[in-house]
């Protein structure tokens, strides 16, 4: 079984979507202690402090569940031999393969393939990831 592999673009665009999060998440944060400390000074009524706490807790809880929801990259813990297997069963299983499933496997072996179509089509140029 092949895991769930992440092209370097969907493993940046989810880094800096988890930075968004989290600096919403501290944003919340240091609202609902302005709104305690308003709240404790006398200068918030109850029913204006629980609404405005109530709704931010909800909008916390969002965030929280956007955040666990992002797909997390992992380093990998396989040792070459192993990794050579997996390539030699790829290779063999291609065919079986859904189409997403070859995207994300040419996704994370290749950063970027160039090709040119004169009157055949060519490779030009290839990076690793």
């Amino acid at each position: 079984m092949i895991p769930k592999l992440l092209s370097w673009d969907d493993q940046q665009e989810s880094s800096t979507e988890r930075d968004e999060i989290l600096r919403q998440l501290k944003q919340s944060e240091m609202r609902r202690n302005r709104w305690q400390m308003a709240f404790g000074d006398g200068n918030m009524p109850y029913e204006d402090f629980a609404k405005l706490m109530r709704e931010e807790m909800e909008r916390a809880a969002e965030l929280e569940k956007r955040l666990t929801d992002l797909p997390t990259a992992t380093p990998s813990s396989i040792s070459a031999d192993e990794a050579r297997e997996i390539l030699n069963q790829l290779e063999q299983n291609w065919d079986m393969l859904s189409q997403t499933t070859r995207k994300q496997v040419v996704q994370s072996v290749f950063k970027s393939i160039t090709i040119r179509k004169d009157d055949t089509w060519s490779i030009i140029q290839i990076i690793l990831a």
